[in-house]
Parts: C-alpha cells; sequence; structure tokens
C-alpha cells in the first residue's frame, strides 16, 4: 500500500491538470480536496483546489495554479445530467494573469470495480486575451483509483482537439471527508 501511494505522490509531482474530474459529484455538506501536478508545453505546475457538495446532484470548487509568470484561478459548479452513465456538466470561469474567461466541461464517467473509474469528455474555454477571444478545446481522458477509505490517486491525459492548445498531462491525490 505504502509503494502505491509513493508512486502516486511521484507520478503527482511529474504531471500536471487541467480537468482533474469525473463525472461524479460529491453528496451535500461533503468536501474533498486535491493537489497534483500539471504538465503542458513543457512546464510542471503545482494545482491545488477544494470541492463542496452544495445540494443534491451538484457541486462547486476552487482551484489555483502557479507557475513561473503564470497565476490561474478557477471556480466552477457541476451538476449531474444523468445517473447511468454517469454524466455531468462543469460550467465555470477563470483568471490567469495573461487572460480570463468561461468554461464550460461535459463528464462521463464509467465504473471499472467498486474501486477505479475510467472517465472522459469534453473540456471548452472562452478565453479573453489581449482584445481577442481565444476557444481551445480538449478531449480528456482518466482514470481514478481508490487507495482507501477517502483517498484516491488520478490520473489524465488532455489531448487539443483545437489550437491553441497543447498535450496536457496531469496526475495527483484526491482526499474526500
Amino acid at each position: 500500500m505504502r509503494t502505491i501511494v509513493l508512486l502516486a505522490v511521484f507520478f503527482s509531482t511529474m504531471l500536471q491538470s487541467q480537468v482533474m474530474n469525473d463525472a461524479q459529484v460529491l453528496r451535500p455538506k461533503k468536501a474533498g480536496a486535491h493537489v497534483s501536478a500539471v504538465q503542458s508545453n513543457g512546464v510542471i505546475s503545482p494545482v491545488a483546489g477544494f470541492g463542496i457538495g452544495i445540494f443534491r446532484g451538484a457541486d462547486i470548487e476552487v482551484a489555483g495554479k502557479k507557475s513561473p509568470g503564470l497565476l490561474y484561478i478557477s471556480i466552477n459548479t457541476e451538476i449531474i445530467l444523468r445517473y447511468q452513465p454517469c454524466i455531468s456538466l462543469s460550467l465555470g470561469g477563470h483568471y490567469e494573469t495573461i487572460a480570463s474567461g468561461a468554461d464550460m466541461t461535459v463528464n462521463v464517467s464509467f465504473p471499472i470495480n467498486r474501486f477505479s473509474t475510467l472517465y472522459t469528455g469534453v473540456d471548452a474555454d472562452a478565453n479573453y486575451v489581449n482584445g481577442n477571444i481565444k476557444t481551445p478545446f480538449w478531449y480528456f481522458a482518466g482514470i481514478n483509483t481508490f487507495f482507501s477509505r477517502g483517498f484516491e490517486g488520478f490520473l489524465e491525459i488532455d489531448p487539443a482537439i483545437f489550437s491553441p492548445t497543447s498535450i496536457v498531462l496531469i496526475g495527483g491525490v484526491r482526499y474526500y471527508f
């Protein structure tokens, strides 16, 4: 068990994150926190976030990322659209040192067993940069695996669909309380 946790922490320091989210939402008054690393354009950045269930079928999350010359802060809310398979819609906004904008993500989750879930979806942004609107799109796929009660690791890849995006790699750990 200790080896698995150490490997998850090791990989989470080598990768970077974008969506980091399956289609499931937190139950009301339940919370979760995550730390991860995101690799994009050869730069590795730490990411941290906190979420809380606001009512049945919906939650809200705040996240931040810091890399050289860049500060990124986002807030989004996610709602369940369907339970079998689990499909959710996430809407929010973000602020970066170089841009600000709106986010939309559609997530689909497929349980593999009682410990692991595969997830996939599409992430789209509308960023306001120097008087212009840029609309990057990503397809993403990942896996969540519970190591113990309330503690999971995740790995994700986000290939670009349209420019101006790049392939993003993510890994990290999440704790629910």
